[in-house]
């Protein structure tokens, strides 16, 4: 598919000055309007309807069961020139979400806002979004945009945001990102990146749905999520001709994203696993704030000569003239948050070692863990932190104590995995048993023994109800012990932690 009308008034910019208030020919960055949990999801779609048409333009949508917490929509319009005039009124279900004025000295619309917004960029691609929570119902819904003005007036696509509370739904961690920067071959403007900020929940599915117009088939345009902060990365925003093969793990879809596969100039992509086929999970950052973010490019320096080649500057095509990343949705289902030592060990998680008594305390055993027996309990390879007792009637103890992030989490899961044993292996005194601490009754509680046997095992326990009563102050405490205290005839007790790690539900 050749580039249009959309893009035909490309170098106008040079002669015509940005006459709206918030126009920018590199437009605006995608950046976060909302972000948060939520038991239920995100649906994110561009309804029955997409691509270039004229006005009034009709889709529809079917949005599943649940309370609507937050709802956004967004409407492309092509302007024609960034200098003409006009405006679109957008119904949702028959109601009016506002006439917005485009271009000339009305627009007066703020963006980023968590109203409604309008951003221009390039030669007149303007996209508007509106708080549509109240219109939104769970079911059919029917979004019409009617525009008019001296602006060329045909609606890209219309697409609907909504994050809907539903109970027998896993937990979901999202962000909604938006904006319309103009990536163009003129300035040129290369590439956007857009951050999903704050500190992201270990899932078991990642979703990262991406919304552009203008994007034309054949000219190839990247994204790429978390790509390495590395020189040869598409990381480095400088480097237009980056390593491609070393970086597949991170791109998402092949080197045509954009390819407007909804119909003209709209283009709306989702992704649950990169261009070698790795699970977007186990991409996302957990143990970093800040750290997760989807990168833009419009093409690629293929032949090295300093410059993206487009259809409009040179006879190869490495990149795309013109395309404007909208929107970035990402989304982790069923999150937990994972607390163990690979992290933070003697700093917000602590492990202690020794012996107890038959009826410990909250702060038995009290001998801290050294390095090497931190570094030995950080994951699950066979490699362990042991002691044994020296006193007759004691048990070989480890303590763990985790600080906990949440506020009031909905279940707590503790994994501990080691063997304890009394004397020689193979006896019939072997085992251990797991234990968490209960504030309110002062006392640890039972949450699974291995019965007799000297080999590793994994001891699981999980709390669902009465949370506060395990965590005080922000903190969790979890005991596991051998079954059998020392003894003169049967020697001494023993226990060797491989992994352990505590599972919040937020």
């Amino acid at each position: 598919m050749g580039l249009a009308v959309p893009v035909l008034c490309a170098l106008l910019f040079m002669t015509a000055l940005p006459s709206a208030a918030n126009y920018a020919y590199d437009g605006f960055e995608i950046k976060n309007m909302v972000n948060g949990t939520v038991q239920g999801d995100v649906f994110a779609s561009y309804g029955s309807n997409g691509g270039l048409a004229s006005s009034p333009y009709t889709t529809s949508y079917n949005v599943p069961a649940g309370t609507v917490k937050w709802a956004r929509l967004y409407v492309g319009v092509w302007g024609g020139t960034e200098t003409k005039t006009g405006w679109v009124n957008t119904t949702l279900n028959g109601n009016s979400l506002g006439n917005v004025t485009l271009g000339g000295t009305g627009d007066s619309n703020p963006t980023y806002s968590s109203g409604t917004n309008a951003y221009s960029s390039g030669n007149g691609v303007w996209m508007v979004s509106y708080n549509c929570t109240d219109n939104v119902t769970s079911g059919s819904n029917s979004a019409t945009a009617t525009t008019g003005g001296t602006i060329d007036g045909r609606v890209y696509g219309i697409a609907l945001v909504v994050v809907y509370e539903n109970t027998s739904l896993p937990k979901v961690q999202y962000w909604v990102n938006e904006g319309n920067p103009n990536l163009n071959y003129v300035r040129p403007l290369n590439n956007d990146v857009s951050w999903f900020n704050g500190t992201a929940y270990n899932s078991t599915e990642a979703n990262l749905t991406a919304l552009y117009y203008t994007g034309t088939n054949g000219e190839h345009d990247y994204l790429y999520l978390n790509a390495p902060k590395a020189s040869d990365s598409p990381y480095n925003l400088s480097n237009i001709g980056w390593n491609i093969p070393n970086y597949r793990r991170y791109q998402l879809d092949s080197n045509d994203v954009a390819n407007a596969s909804e119909g003209a100039y709209f283009d709306f992509d989702s992704f649950t696993s990169s261009n070698d086929s790795t699970a977007l999970k186990d991409i996302i950052n957990t143990t970093a704030a800040n750290s997760n973010y989807a990168i833009f490019w419009r093409g690629h320096d293929d032949d090295g000569n300093g410059q993206i080649d487009s259809t409009w500057n040179a006879s190869g095509v490495e990149g795309e003239a013109y395309v404007h990343p909208i929107l970035a949705v990402l989304k982790l289902t069923n999150i937990t948050h994972v607390y163990d030592f690979s992290t933070g060990a003697g700093t917000n998680k602590w492990a202690y070692k020794y012996q107890v008594g038959s009826n410990p305390g909250a702060g038995d055993p009290n001998i801290e863990f050294n390095s090497t027996e931190y570094n030995n309990i950080k994951t699950d390879d066979n490699v362990y932190a042991s002691n044994k007792t020296t006193t007759d009637g004691y048990y070989a103890a480890h303590r763990f104590n985790f600080s906990i992030a949440e506020a009031s989490p909905t279940k707590i899961n503790v994994t501990w995995m080691g063997s304890g044993y009394r004397g020689a292996v193979g006896g019939t005194d072997d085992g251990a048993t797991l234990y968490i601490w209960n504030f309110t009754s002062a006392a640890y509680e039972l949450l699974q023994s291995s019965g007799n046997t000297y080999a590793e095992v994994t001891l699981t326990g999980e709390k669902t109800s009465s949370i506060s009563s395990y965590i005080n102050a922000g903190n969790a405490t979890v005991l596991v012990k051998q079954q059998y205290s020392q003894s003169a005839r049967d020697g001494a007790s023993r226990i060797e932690t491989d992994y352990v790690k505590l599972v919040v539900t937020p």
